[in-house]
This record gives C-alpha cells, sequence and structure tokens, in this order.
C-alpha cells in the first residue's frame, strides 16, 4: 500500500491497526480451561500489507510538532509505514529529529546507504528519492506545434531582451515579493539591464488558501506596478486561475528563457527546475538560480544556490547568471543532463519499491548463529536461531506450563514489563519514572502476583535499575526474585544467601528501610581505588555540564545527563567516557552508556552472569527431597527487549546444551523477545501489552491450581 502526502499522514496506523485488531474477543475472560483470554488473538497476527507513505512537502521542525495538539500522533502514524520517503535530505533531517526529541527514537545507517529508525521491534527505513521528469512526454510536447509558437511568441514579445523566467503560486511561501525587490535591486545597481533584461513572471491561483492569495496578489501587483513605473515595462506579470500553467505555455516559456530565477522560502514538489534543464538548448542553455529552501536545489549540481532573503546577493547571483560564458552554462547544463534524463517516474517507483523489499529482507533475515560456551561435556553442541521468528504462540507455551511443576519466569522490567521511557525526548521535569521507582500497572502486578504464589514457580525480575528503585517498583511482590543493576546485586524469592563459588564475595547489603535482604557481587574491583580516580573526572565534566549529575551506588558510581540538553550531553559523555576508559584501564571495570547515563561496572558484569546465578540457585534447590532424581527445572520461560537482554538468552541456551541429553526442558523452554528483530530468541512478541497479556494467561492456570 503507497499512501502519499501530508493528507493522509495518519493513515498507514489505521491500516496497521485494522489488520491487527482482535476481532471476536469476549467482553470478559474466559474459562482458563478452554486456552483462550482477551488480548490474546493479537499475539500471532501479524499485518500483511507492506505499506509506504511518501510526503511530498517539507517536513516541519520538531518544535512544530511539539507544539501541535495531536502532533505526536501524526508522527506515530508515519511510523506505522515500512518506508517513509522525502524528496530531499532537509525534510527527512527534520522527520529524523523530531522523532528522536519528541518520540525518544534513534536511528541509525543501514547498508546500502538508507536510515532505520527502530520502533516498536522493527525497522522503518527512511529515503530520499526525487522524482524526475517523464522526459519522453516533455520530449513529444516540446516538439508540438503549440509549444513551438508559444516560445516564438514570447521571444517576439521581448525581442532583442534576456529572459529571466518565473513561475511560482500565488503564496507568501513561493517568495515571490522577494524576486521582484532582487530584480529591482538588480536594475537599481546594473542600469544596462534595464533594457535588456525582462523577468516573466507568471503565478498560478489554485483557490485553495484564498486570503493567501489575495494579499500575495495585491502584494505583487503593487511591486509590478512600481517595477514598472520605475524603469518601464521591464516585469511581464500576468495570474493564471489553476494549479497550472498549459503545457504549451509553460515548455515555451522554458525554451525561450535565459535565467529560471526561482525564490522559493518553503517549497514541496517542484518540477520546473527540471524541465527547464532538458527543454534548454544543449548549444546555448540557460541557466537556473534557485532558492536553497527548494527540493531541487539538492539534486541539481548545476543550479547556482541562493538565500531568497538576502536580496542584494540575489541580485549579485543574477547579475553573474546574466553574464556568464557560454562554455560554464554548458558545463552546468552537463552536469543535470544526466540526472534529468535518468530518473523518470517508473525508475522513482521501482527505487522505492526495491527499499521496500530491503526492508523486508533486513527484517527477516535468515539465520543468526548463537555462540555458545563450548564446554568439556558438550565441545560439538550448538544452537542457531532463525531470526524470521514467528509471534509466540501462547497456547503452546500454556500447553508446556500445564505439564510441568518446577518452571523459572525470568523477566527484564523496563521495556518487558514497562513501557521504556523515551529518554531522548527533550524534558527535563520527569525524565524516568522507570529510576523513581514507580509501581507497575495493577494489571501487571496481578498478574505476577498470581505467577509468584504458585509454589511450582520461581519469577525473576533482572533490570539495570539500582536496587532502591527497583525494590521500591515491587513492594507489592515479595515473592518475586530481584536482580539489579544488571546483575551486581539480587534478592533471591525465599531471602536465600547466594551459594555459588561467588558467594564468598557476596556482600549483605540489607538495611532497617529494606525489606528484602540484598547481596551485592563485587567481582573482584577495588571500588574506592576506583572512586577516587573517577570521581574528580566526573566532578568536573558535571560542573561543565548544565543538568548532569553523579550518583554515588553500592558500590558502583554513575554519571547522569537526563536533565541535560540531549545533543550537549551526549558529546559530553563522549567524551568522558573516554577518558574514564583511559584512566581506569589498570582497573576490571568497563564504563557502560546507556539511556542518559554512563556508569562504571565490573568488566564480567551483564545479566547473562545474573541468569547463570538463577539457574545455579534451582540446581542447588533441586537436590531437595521433593525433587530428587529429578531435573532442577522442567520449564523456563525468559522474555526482554533490549540488546542486554541477549545476554540472557545466551546464557540459557549454554546452560540447557550442558544438560544430559535425556533432559526434556528444551522443549519446554521459550525465550522471548519484546519486538521483531534479529535476536538469539526463538519467538517474540508485539509489545508490553502482549507480554501483560501472556502473563494474565498463565496466571489463569496458576489461579486454578488453588
Amino acid at each position: 500500500i503507497w499512501v502519499h502526502d501530508y493528507h493522509l499522514m495518519l493513515l498507514p496506523r489505521l491500516i496497521h491497526t485494522f489488520e491487527t485488531a482482535d476481532e471476536g474477543l469476549p467482553d470478559s475472560p474466559t474459562s482458563p480451561h478452554d486456552g483462550s483470554m482477551p488480548g490474546l488473538s493479537s499475539i500471532g497476527k501479524e499485518r500483511s500489507s507492506k505499506i509506504i507513505f511518501f510526503l511530498h512537502i517539507p517536513f516541519s521542525t520538531s518544535q512544530i510538532y511539539r507544539s501541535l495538539q495531536h502532533g505526536e500522533e501524526l508522527l506515530l502514524g508515519m511510523l506505522s509505514a515500512d518506508v517513509i520517503g522525502f524528496h530531499a535530505f532537509d525534510h527527512a533531517r527534520h522527520f529524523l529529529n523530531a522523532c528522536k526529541r519528541n518520540l525518544g527514537l534513534k536511528f541509525q545507517n543501514r547498508s546500502g546507504g538508507l536510515l532505520g529508525i527502530e520502533f516498536k521491534g522493527r525497522t522503518v527505513m527512511v529515503v530520499m528519492r526525487h522524482v524526475s521528469i517523464e522526459t519522453g512526454k516533455v520530449e513529444r510536447l516540446l516538439e508540438e506545434n503549440s509549444t513551438q509558437a508559444a516560445a516564438a511568441a514570447l521571444e517576439a514579445k521581448h525581442h532583442g531582451k534576456r529572459v529571466v523566467a518565473g513561475l511560482d503560486t500565488c503564496q507568501r511561501l513561493s517568495g515571490v515579493a522577494l524576486k521582484l525587490l532582487a530584480f529591482e535591486e538588480l536594475l537599481k545597481e546594473v542600469p544596462k539591464y534595464r533594457s535588456s533584461v525582462v523577468l516573466v513572471q507568471r503565478v498560478y491561483r489554485p483557490k485553495n488558501r484564498l486570503e493567501d492569495e489575495d494579499y500575495t496578489s495585491r502584494e505583487l501587483q503593487h511591486l509590478v506596478k512600481r517595477i514598472n513605473d520605475t524603469f518601464g515595462p521591464v516585469v511581464d506579470y500576468a495570474e493564471v486561475h489553476g494549479s497550472r500553467l498549459a503545457d504549451a505555455e509553460r515548455l515555451g516559456m522554458w525554451k525561450a528563457s535565459d535565467i529560471l530565477l526561482n525564490t522559493t522560502v518553503r517549497e514541496g514538489l517542484n518540477l520546473d527546475c527540471l524541465e527547464f534543464v532538458f527543454a534548454q538548448s544543449p548549444e546555448d542553455p540557460g541557466v537556473i538560480v534557485a532558492s536553497e529552501f527548494s527540493s531541487t536545489v539538492s539534486v541539481l549540481n548545476g543550479a547556482i544556490r541562493i538565500n531568497p532573503f538576502d536580496v542584494e546577493k540575489v541580485a549579485q547571483t543574477l547579475d553573474a547568471a546574466l553574464s556568464m560564458g557560454l562554455q560554464e552554462r554548458q558545463g552546468r547544463s552537463q552536469r543535470d543532463l544526466p540526472y534529468v534524463t535518468s530518473r523518470p517516474s517508473y525508475m522513482w517507483t521501482k527505487q522505492i519499491l526495491n527499499d521496500m523489499l530491503t526492508v523486508s529482507q533486513n527484517n527477516d533475515s535468515d539465520v543468526t548463529v548463537v555462540d555458545l560456551e563450548v564446554t568439556a561435556r558438550t565441545p560439538t553442541r550448538q544452537y542457531s536461531t532463525n531470526s524470521a521468528f514467528s509471534l509466540m504462540d501462547p497456547h503452546l507455551v500454556m500447553d508446556a506450563y500445564r505439564k510441568t511443576n518446577r518452571r523459572i519466569l525470568v523477566f527484564d522490567y523496563g521495556g518487558t514489563l514497562r513501557e521504556q521511557e523515551r529518554l531522548a525526548k527533550y524534558f527535563k521535569d520527569d525524565i524516568n519514572p522507570c529510576h523513581k521507582g514507580r509501581q507497575l500497572p495493577s494489571s501487571m502486578i496481578a498478574a505476577l502476583q498470581r505467577l509468584s504464589e504458585d509454589p511450582n514457580n520461581t519469577v525473576w525480575i533482572i533490570s539495570g535499575l539500582a536496587r532502591k528503585s527497583l525494590e521500591e517498583a515491587f513492594t507489592e511482590l515479595p515473592r518475586v526474585g530481584l536482580v539489579a543493576q544488571n546483575g551486581l546485586c539480587d534478592s533471591s524469592p525465599d531471602d536465600t544467601a547466594p551459594t555459588d563459588a561467588a558467594a564468598s564475595r557476596a556482600r549483605n547489603v540489607s538495611s532497617m528501610q529494606s525489606s528484602r535482604t540484598w547481596f551485592v557481587h563485587d567481582y573482584g574491583v577495588n571500588w574506592d581505588q576506583v572512586k577516587s580516580i573517577a570521581m574528580p573526572i566526573l566532578t568536573r565534566y558535571t560542573g561543565r555540564t548544565n543538568g548532569s549529575s553523579i550518583r554515588n551506588r553500592d558500590p558502583s558510581i554513575a554519571w547522569s545527563y537526563y536533565r541535560t540538553d540531549p545533543e550537549w550531553g551526549i558529546m559530553q559523555a563522549t567524551r568522558l567516557k573516554a577518558e574514564l576508559e583511559a584512566a581506569l584501564s589498570p582497573f576490571n571495570v568497563q564504563i557502560l552508556h546507556d539511556r542518559g547515563e554512563l556508569e562504571i561496572v565490573p568488566k564480567l558484569l551483564h545479566k547473562g552472569v545474573a541468569v547463570k546465578r538463577i539457574l545455579r540457585w534451582h540446581e542447588e534447590r533441586g537436590d531437595s527431597p521433593t525433587h530428587e532424581g529429578k531435573e532442577p527445572f522442567d520449564f523456563i520461560l525468559v522474555m526482554g527487549d533490549d540488546a542486554s537482554d541477549e545476554k540472557m538468552f545466551s546464557s540459557v541456551l549454554s546452560h540447557v546444551a550442558d544438560l544430559p541429553p535425556s533432559a526434556t526442558v528444551e522443549q519446554r523452554m521459550f525465550l522471548c523477545t519484546v519486538g521483531k528483530k534479529p535476536s538469539l530468541a526463538g519467538c517474540y512478541v508485539e509489545d508490553v501489552a502482549q507480554v501483560e497479556a501472556t502473563l494474565q494467561f498463565l496466571g489463569t492456570s496458576a489461579a486454578a491450581a488453588f
């Protein structure tokens, strides 16, 4: 489906909603025995159509969309397409910046010269493709008698004079008033042109902005009268009712003209400059003087660029164009003709459809090999996962869930259980609710509570949050295990101390204010020495970066730029990261840069380490009499949404690879990522709402067990 222009900016999202909407769902939860639940029918439904949205006008700045009441909805409407096209990078640049500032979305370069925005687990491609003219059709029109007659009539009317042509809409943004002022300035400064140059200006009135057109018409007629009264009949001005000149008159004007002058202030697609290049004689071509705000100036290398607001400079440029020698004019024309003749509309259409195919291939790539740890026990056993995986089948998960009684459920927090805060947005007051310990939605809390109260389940939450913030977010769920700071500290569901090889270095940091028992793992880092070196550097950058702050954690330390200007904060963070890495190179630490923050953490720290610790914890519990002779767990569900969660998937795959061949957990292992993207996971859900629907679905079975 190809959607065109700003009138239909909301349509891609409406199409997406229509194709993925739930149908025939009951109003209330059904019996847990029928295997269904409201909200689950959307899991497993993919949009069948591919959508292209092409905007043919300039895109406004991010500030404009921030000011609009429904600005965010317009952006989200466009982002529901698979490919978003613009005619010029300047237009695309404003769109990318609006997505970053207003929605917190990041973009990056993709192979093949494309730009990609990561949105809801998929890549939305942004392309710049400027359409050209149908040279075959234009060539036939140029040869017609009516076109030849129009050109001859214009030449006869202004016999012996150089013709400067202009064709614009009768609206303020067309900049025709600036063009007349520049022409007036030229005649003042260079008297010889008063008798040798004429400006042929045609403006058409499409009657879609009547007040603007009426005001502009009065202004232009006043300027034309003033110039002609002063210098004689040097401006040939006429208004045309309708949206375009007749083909013969328009092309005849291009053939008879020496200069095409465009002074638009803001302009969408305009093919006049391309037609002018093609219509000119190769032996004696004319010159294009075009506004830097027009879209065609980005594709025509032979055009002379001007700032229309600088009237004196435009007059000087026009003088230079009129005085330009034949060799330079031919050189400029030859630079542009290949582009004009090689980009007909059918080729433009084909290129964008090829971009669409590229998007499909990137979002549905073939195979990603999982690099597992090779152990002495299983030296050759490896896994691979198809990155074109399918949406998770909740009924398959439920079937495995009901047949097991030693289950591990591990969830990431931000982006999986809770919508991720858009940290790239330019807000300085309420930056990151997740970091303030805000509660999950009550429905998500209820689903997790049902699962954690089932004695056959062990539920863990793994997050990059500090332990205080994470604990505050889960005060209502004492039977849920928590892992904070990506594995630096943890609190098990039954408050048992860690018993793995790192237990001797684990430190109990529980306090009177905490209802949990927390253990911190130092990973062999001398934090006193690390902080003594890092603090002076962090303090210096904090003083130079308004809104930044130092966050002392136990035991790590971080530098936050949540409340700084995003661009300035990223620039400072990049430089600070390099200084810290150089200063702390003798220590076994790394600098993590993520979500508006730099944090000094152990090199060996990641979520995969925490998952390994959880699995070992379960192996030890599996030695109890109730589990004697059985696998420590027979069902595992792990859900995450970003790159840090891939370590969790990798650790689970490595652990399962080391189990005896008789183990059955491999068939009951579900690794799920939020959003469709290349991943070690075997399946995905679209968003947090589908995560919640899945947990509620499993919770119905847990509730039925009591």
